[in-house]
């Protein structure tokens, strides 16, 4: 799909998109000026930091991943868009004089990246590693670092073919320098990679998703264990197409540990896994679960897989005030706490800061309003204090998101008698969303994807040879705003079909899109694969079928010679179909210097239609 399209924002202005963006959609606010609600429970909660947008500053630091915190108390981060060309930043955050300095501002194609949507890593030497959805060379996004004078090196550059394209997830490194990842997109089928990227920029592509019953769609970060396993998480594919949690060999071969199927178990992982000493691995998925909560796709849920595969749902969210959608991974303590936070939900729908105990029990640390920060799509990080770090993709003084600190109330040593007591946030007018009471599920709109056609045919095409483009149209027909977290090929044939659209990352109630497919096939025969648009809509993904003929047509250009009778003019014959092509009448005839098609048998008795061709040495006409 395309590497780069605006997308509005929460403020109301645009930035470079992410191919694959996973964004609920969230009420806007409007002008009345209210105090921001405290937390569920008794808490600190301070602001660090509220993005002020470009020229100087980042926004939106979508993150999915975590920031990255340095012996001295530093946080490290991406902001997806702001900076000078609004391709979003690098930026550091001094915990205790919260003065923010952004490293590098992305420039983006050709020769940088654009829209980082992953969190960073960091080496002994306080080098910075990451990468950008889009950018780079082909526009496919890169793999890049960032020293701490804040000089950025591309080190590697997607091309969008069988190496990967546009990659959601940030990086994993080991002792050697080695850097693994995924993309979300790209690949032998079109279905994502997991690479590695040595020391000197040599990039090797681990496993290539097919889309099928081993996964689709990575956007999580990898986890890898002492002996060189890698653990993650697929959005899609699966035995249903629910998404998987998979392992990967330092052979590169492949297990399915889980494979989702859509209902009580989850639905549509997003964020990366959490592995504890046992081997057991946690993580969230983003709907499924109780399926009575938003509109029937469900909030999504905490669960467990255990070193058998074996699958418990420690927690399944209800879309109340315990939140909605965890697009975010997960943190773990010591005593087996899990911590993370939803993108929606909450008393204010605007996302919730949790705590999940070792029995199941949820407790609510904080609830988002607006003013302090909206919709968390990234991962915390925690000190040793048990201090909690995290960002907001909106919300805060000026629509762009924060960087927040939640101190819990047993830790906040200097003042434990008011613990609780403030949330140190500025205030922003905004209408609130209606309350949910306590135990009662938000009753939610959904969207809804709707195509037309469902299906297209293109006729008899050359191989090697580009068709006219087919169209379709995305409608959004439902009451909410459309999510598309990605528009692929997918299939058998997927590499003889290509599409570009028009649609963004985000489709408001009502309106629609155009995506245009074309065919291109590299082997004779019938061809046959998908439009796959992946979304936040039941149903999801939404297919389009796709099939085409290739056939043996050679390499036509320049004019055609009328043929007269039964020969060409100047007295060549006609040639009839390859044999078991489909026959037209009245069709098309070829004539030429020579057989129309020289390496298939031939059957002098039917005539072929071949459009789409332009013209030399052979001649197509329609024949009355």
């Amino acid at each position: 799909m395309l590497p780069r399209f605006p997308r509005p924002l929460p403020n109301g202005g645009n930035m470079k998109s992410r191919i694959l963006m996973c964004i609920t959609a969230m009420a806007l606010f409007a002008a009345l000026a209210i105090p921001p609600r405290l937390a569920a429970q008794r808490q600190t909660y301070t602001v660090l930091h509220s993005f002020a947008g470009p020229p100087t500053d980042g926004s939106n630091p979508f993150d999915f991943g975590s920031l990255v915190r340095d012996s001295a108390g530093n946080l490290y981060g991406t902001a997806f868009a702001g900076g000078a060309s609004n391709n979003g930043v690098v930026f550091k955050l001094d915990d205790h004089t919260r003065k923010q300095t952004v490293l590098h501002s992305f420039t983006g194609s050709p020769t940088d990246g654009a829209a980082p949507a992953a969190g960073l890593i960091r080496d002994k030497a306080g080098n910075l590693y990451g990468t950008t959805t889009s950018g780079g060379t082909t526009g496919y996004g890169v793999v890049f670092k960032v020293d701490p004078s804040g000089m950025e090196t591309v080190l590697y550059s997607f091309t969008g073919g069988a190496d990967g394209a546009n990659p959601q997830a940030g990086l994993a490194r080991d002792s050697a320098g080695n850097l693994y990842g995924t993309t979300s997109s790209g690949g032998t089928s079109g279905n994502g990679v997991v690479f590695t990227l040595d020391p000197t920029g040599k990039e090797t592509v681990i496993y290539s998703f097919t889309g099928g019953a081993d996964g689709a769609l990575p956007y999580a970060r990898l986890v890898r264990d002492l002996a060189g396993n890698l653990y993650g998480t697929t959005i899609s594919g699966g035995t249903t197409g629910n998404g998987v949690v998979f392992k990967l060999d330092p052979t590169g071969n492949e297990t399915v540990l889980y494979s989702f199927t859509g209902g009580t178990d989850g639905r549509a992982p997003v964020a990366g896994l959490v592995r504890d000493p046992a081997g057991n691995l946690y993580g969230t998925t983003t709907i499924g679960g109780d399926l009575s909560a938003f509109g029937g796709l469900g909030c999504g849920v905490v669960f467990k897989l255990d070193s058998t595969g074996k699958e418990t749902v420690l927690y399944s969210f209800t879309g109340g005030a315990d939140g909605c959608q965890p697009f975010a991974g997960l943190v773990r303590d010591a005593a087996g706490n899990l911590y993370g936070a939803t993108e929606s939900g909450g008393n204010s729908n605007s996302g919730v800061v949790f705590k999940l105990d070792i029995t199941g029990k949820e407790t609510v640390l904080h609830t988002f309003t607006g003013p302090d920060g909206l919709q968390v799509d990234a991962g915390l990080v925690r000190d040793a204090k048990g201090n909690l770090y995290g960002t907001t993709v909106g919300g805060g003084a000026s629509g762009y998101g924060v960087v927040f600190k939640l101190t819990p109330c047993d830790e906040d040593r200097a003042n434990p008698e008011g613990c609780g007591d403030r949330v140190e946030s500025t205030a922003v007018a905004f209408i609130r969303t209606p309350q949910v009471p306590l135990g009662k599920t938000a009753v939610t709109s959904a969207p809804t994807a709707t195509l037309s056609p469902t299906s297209l045919t293109f006729s008899t095409q050359a191989i090697g040879t580009t068709s006219v483009a087919k169209s379709v149209t995305l409608k959004n027909t439902g009451t909410t705003s459309l999510t598309i977290n990605s528009i692929a090929i997918t299939g058998t044939n997927a590499g003889d079909f290509a599409q570009t659209h028009t649609c963004g990352i985000s489709l408001a109630a009502g309106a629609s899109c155009s995506i245009s497919v074309t065919f291109k096939p590299t082997s004779s025969g019938t061809r046959t694969a998908a439009l796959s648009i992946t979304d936040n809509a039941a149903g999801s993904p939404q297919k389009v079928a796709l099939s085409g003929i290739g056939v043996n047509g050679g390499t036509l250009t320049g004019s055609c010679i009328v043929p007269v009778g039964n020969q060409c003019a100047g007295g060549k014959p006609l040639f009839g179909c390859p044999t078991g092509q489909p026959v037209i009448t009245p069709g098309f005839v070829g004539c030429g210097f020579g057989p129309l098609h020289h390496d298939v048998p031939v059957d002098t008795s039917r005539r072929c239609r071949i459009p789409n061709l332009s013209l030399s040495g052979y001649c197509i006409r329609t024949v009355p």
